[in-house]
């Protein structure tokens, strides 16, 4: 077992085994919490810090019709900023990881928290596959359904990455 970013994982094993040890690891047992972070932009820091994280959506392909899901904050068991593969400055001018929010989660509210590959199979489709196979670190991407409270981010770091 090693420690990565305060989150134990175990060496060794595919990456959707590494994903459930890691969770395993931290935890997450009746009446405990666990971390998760969240990667965010120096724009948007002081709006999620006072406000929490309320904005979180998920393109979603219906019938040939784009829609969003809202609600749906992405999450990531992997603390590194430089593989958060989503991080592209194609559609927003700044960096979406510039600051790594630590987030606990109640283990009254686990179930709201799936993992991204469980959340999109309830829309098929190869579009909708395509948000999340073969992403870096895509692996250990997680969805949480519903609003994360200010109270639950218990800290947040600047990444180094250019704003």
């Amino acid at each position: 077992r090693t420690e990565s970013t305060g989150v134990a994982f175990v060496e060794g094993q595919p990456s959707s085994e590494k994903t459930t040890a890691r969770i395993a690891a931290q935890g997450w047992t009746k009446g405990r919490k666990a971390m998760i972070d969240d990667f965010d932009g120096a724009e948007i820091l002081q709006s999620i810090l006072d406000s929490g994280l309320t904005l979180g959506c998920t393109p979603i392909w219906e019938d040939g019709k784009l829609r969003v899901e809202e609600k749906t904050q992405w999450l990531t068991l992997d603390g590194a900023s430089s593989r958060q593969s989503w991080d592209t400055r194609i559609v927003l001018p700044y960096s979406r990881t510039a600051y790594r929010l630590t987030i606990v989660i109640p283990y009254s509210h686990r179930k709201k928290l799936i993992r991204a590959p469980d959340f999109m199979a309830q829309f098929p489709g190869e579009e909708n596959q395509s948000l999340i196979e073969g992403w870096a670190g895509s692996e250990c991407w997680y969805i949480f359904r519903g609003i994360i409270p200010p109270a639950w981010i218990v800290g947040h770091k600047r990444t180094g990455e250019q704003p």
